[in-house]
């Protein structure tokens, strides 16, 4: 059950990693620096909070592999949906943001959890 999770994230974390080396504005720089924003955040929620979300081990191992892919869908949704015509375009670049600084505040958190 792990691997075909972990098979499915890589799978969409190679994705973004496409969509962004393609992109003009930043390219993959851009991703890191956003996951790198969301470690730095994560580690000072960590600090300030420093008990764990959630105490069982299988549910905060769902709601850190769920919470990413949610965030990234919310993110890229706020611009898809166009209200004229009903159509719904989903933008990988911004649904990549989302999902790069969800996933640093959680590896943040555990990181941080870890050394304080």
């Amino acid at each position: 059950m792990l691997s075909v999770v972990t098979d499915v994230l890589g799978d969409l974390v190679v994705g973004v990693l496409s969509v962004f080396a393609k992109d003009k504005r930043g390219g993959a720089w851009a991703l890191v620096l956003y996951l790198l924003l969301g470690v730095g955040l994560g580690g000072l929620s960590a600090m300030f909070w420093p008990e764990p979300l959630v105490d069982d081990f299988e549910g905060s191992l769902l709601l850190g592999l769920a919470s990413p892919i949610l965030a990234g869908a919310l993110v890229a949704g706020f611009r898809g949906v166009s209200v004229w015509d009903w159509r719904y375009a989903f933008d990988r670049a911004r649904f990549g943001l989302g999902f790069g600084v969800t996933l640093g505040v959680g590896l943040g958190r555990v990181i941080g959890l870890l050394l304080f």
